[in-house]
């Protein structure tokens, strides 16, 4: 039945009660929802924004720490570069790392005196970065809290023993060995740490765990609920990666120097007296180079090669092998003492030419005397009557920086029933000159003195006769002057690369090629290994290294590089070998075992061959570690 619009008014009506009836209650429900929502929305808004800052804190903190870290590694790699710069003990050499600071009456932060606070083997290896000696300002991780450093006891600063790509690190870091130093951020502090004015140099209050535990030589990079500590190390290889460098340019220097003025009589202006001005260069040229197979910690005579070799060095006040030559003639001059049974003859004091009588020892009846000619020159090369001569070479601390040598040989002579020894010591301070190397002849200092003789420069000539191991007779001649037609010569007496011994600064033009006393003292010898190109060789006369064929190629390549870069026109190469390598990383090798005459001891891949002309330079890795050096022009 169809509605009617009286009753269809009624009905709306009736609905509009209803809903204005509903309305108090429903706005009240939605209002509620709508505080809850945005109280939930506010506190997870609040929440998420502690959370954000709290994360941006730590990530700010760990980069503070981070930062802090590296900057006191790098500090210490500095220190460790920069120490043989001159300041410091001459027998000590790159690589030696500061003690810690252990509050043993010094500043804090300056690194403690090796000795009574910083020994090796009494729990003293661990304290506080000495940040003022490594010529930072106090550093602290991102918490506050400052810097902790640990130092192997063979590493420390002035400490006893050689320093070289050989000596290993004796810290261990959780799996991680041959480590030299670590770094700790000790982080904030944890439940029972308690860090006052007391505690500074508490290593507990600090640290945790093993690196809290002194004298063990054990470290750790835990990082949980109990451990905060963060640890950045310096491990051998990566330490010898720059000490190793810095060798490798001590070693270029010394030789370019040499190259270019291997007598040292060059002018101030470089201008050579003994070559015409058409050729300027005419004795220019490389020492020779030591055998591999000769002893690497004594003076070393070049023999000539150019292949793979060592260093020739000659070490002041130390005897060495030399096949001199010494003749002389000294009339009227000097002062003569003679003692024993049967002392020298005046005349062969005087003369290395000579006739002396000696007695003979008859089976039976009374002796007679026996002439002995002695006619000629003492020598050191040895022969059926001639031993192996010797030299010692050293500088005259009468005359400043001059040259001295002392030279010994001895010469065996035969008398009827007696077995006969003439032994010569000829010793002469200054008046020495260089003689430069040539293909037949290493670098030579000599002495030749016709009629002069440098004022107050001693002169000596000994003889001792020996009968078996009994000394029959000993004479001295010493002079300080020679005139007239009087002189005396002592040629042939090697003189490669001198290492410098004295305490004034290395002179480089007083002795071309001088390497410094750390270089012998830390046994770097034995690691270094030289290469001439073909042109470069002692006495070289054909095509200079320009031309194809007579020079080295140096083969360079990085991580990421597709092939190789060539370069070429090398005069030479000083390798410098790095820490010897396990055979798990050798290819079809066993592990590196040094000293040795194999060159698969000391290189890597084709620089451990001596039939190549090519060499390799390369990034250090696990399995390569050769750090090579093209010599300079």
């Amino acid at each position: 039945m169809p509605i009617s619009s009286s009753g269809q008014r009624r009905a709306n009506k009736s609905r509009r009660v209803r809903a204005v009836s509903r309305s108090p209650t429903g706005q009240r429900g939605v209002a509620l929802i709508l505080v809850l929502l945005l109280a939930v929305t506010a506190s997870a808004f609040v929440i998420l924004q502690a959370l954000n800052n709290r994360s941006s804190r730590e990530t700010a903190q760990r980069l503070i720490t981070v930062e802090a870290l590296a900057q006191a590694r790098r500090a210490l790699l500095g220190y460790a570069v920069g120490y043989a710069d001159g300041t410091h003990d001459l027998d000590k050499g790159p690589g030696r790392l500061p003690c810690p600071d252990r509050a043993g009456g010094s500043a804090q932060g300056v690194a403690e005196a090796v000795g009574a606070d910083c020994r090796a083997s009494n729990d003293e290896e661990t304290g506080l970065l000495p940040f003022r000696t490594l010529g930072l300002t106090a550093l602290t991780d991102g918490s506050g809290a400052p810097l902790w450093y640990a130092v192997s006891d063979n590493f420390r600063s002035l400490a006893s023993g050689a320093i070289n790509s050989d000596t290993p690190g004796t810290f261990t870091v959780d799996d991680t060995a041959d480590v030299v130093a670590v770094i700790i951020a000790p982080g904030p502090p944890l439940p029972g740490q308690l860090r006052d004015s007391g505690s500074t140099y508490t290593a507990a209050a600090w640290l945790e765990g093993e690196n809290a535990s002194l004298g063990d030589n054990r470290y750790t990079r835990v990082n949980d609920a109990n451990h905060n500590d963060t640890v950045m190390i310096i491990t051998r290889a990566q330490l010898m990666v720059e000490v190793e460098k810095v060798v490798n340019k001590e070693v270029d220097r010394a030789l370019a120097s040499y190259r270019h003025d291997p007598d040292g009589d060059d002018d101030a202006a470089g201008i050579d007296p003994d070559c015409a001005a058409a050729n300027p260069s005419c004795d220019d040229g490389l020492p020779w180079l030591a055998p591999r197979t000769a002893s690497t910690f004594a003076s070393v005579v070049g023999e000539g090669t150019t292949a793979l070799a060592h260093l020739p060095l000659v070490e002041l006040g130390k005897s060495f092998n030399a096949n001199f030559t010494a003749v002389w003639s000294i009339s009227g001059s000097g002062t003569i003492t003679t003692g024993g049974g049967e002392p020298p003859v005046e005349i062969c004091l005087r003369f290395n030419v000579c006739i002396q009588d000696f007695a003979d020892s008859p089976p039976v009846g009374p002796p007679t005397p026996t002439p002995v000619s002695f006619s000629s020159p003492v020598l050191g090369t040895p022969s059926a009557s001639w031993s192996q001569g010797s030299c010692i070479v050293d500088r005259d601390t009468k005359t400043p920086y001059a040259l001295s040598l002392n030279c010994t040989n001895s010469v065996s002579f035969t008398v009827p029933g007696r077995n006969l020894r003439r032994l010569y010591r000829i010793e002469l301070g200054g008046n020495t000159r260089l003689v430069a190397p040539t293909a037949t002849a290493r670098r030579l200092v000599e002495v030749r003195a016709i009629g002069t003789w440098p004022a107050g420069t001693p002169g000596r000539i000994t003889i001792a006769d020996f009968d078996g191991a009994k000394v029959i007779g000993f004479g001295k001649l010493e002079f300080t002057t020679l005139s007239g037609t009087n002189f005396i010569a002592l040629l042939k007496v090697p003189f490669d690369l001198e290492v410098w011994s004295l305490a004034a600064p290395l002179d480089r033009h007083l002795s071309p090629g001088a390497l410094p006393r750390w270089l012998s003292a830390d046994q770097w010898q034995d690691k270094l290994l030289l290469r001439y190109a073909p042109s470069e060789a002692p006495g070289y006369s054909g095509a200079s290294c320009q031309a194809a064929g007579t020079c080295l190629t140096l083969r360079m390549r990085h991580p990421g590089d597709a092939a190789a870069t060539n370069v070429h026109g090398v005069r030479g190469v000083v390798i410098a070998a790095g820490p010897p390598l396990p055979a798990t990383v050798l290819p079809a090798a066993p592990a590196q075992t040094r000293p040795s005459t194999d060159l698969r001891d000391y290189l890597e891949g084709i620089n451990n061959t001596n039939a190549t002309d090519v060499y390799e330079r390369r990034d250090s890795s696990s399995s390569f570690n050769d750090q090579i050096l093209p010599l300079s022009p």
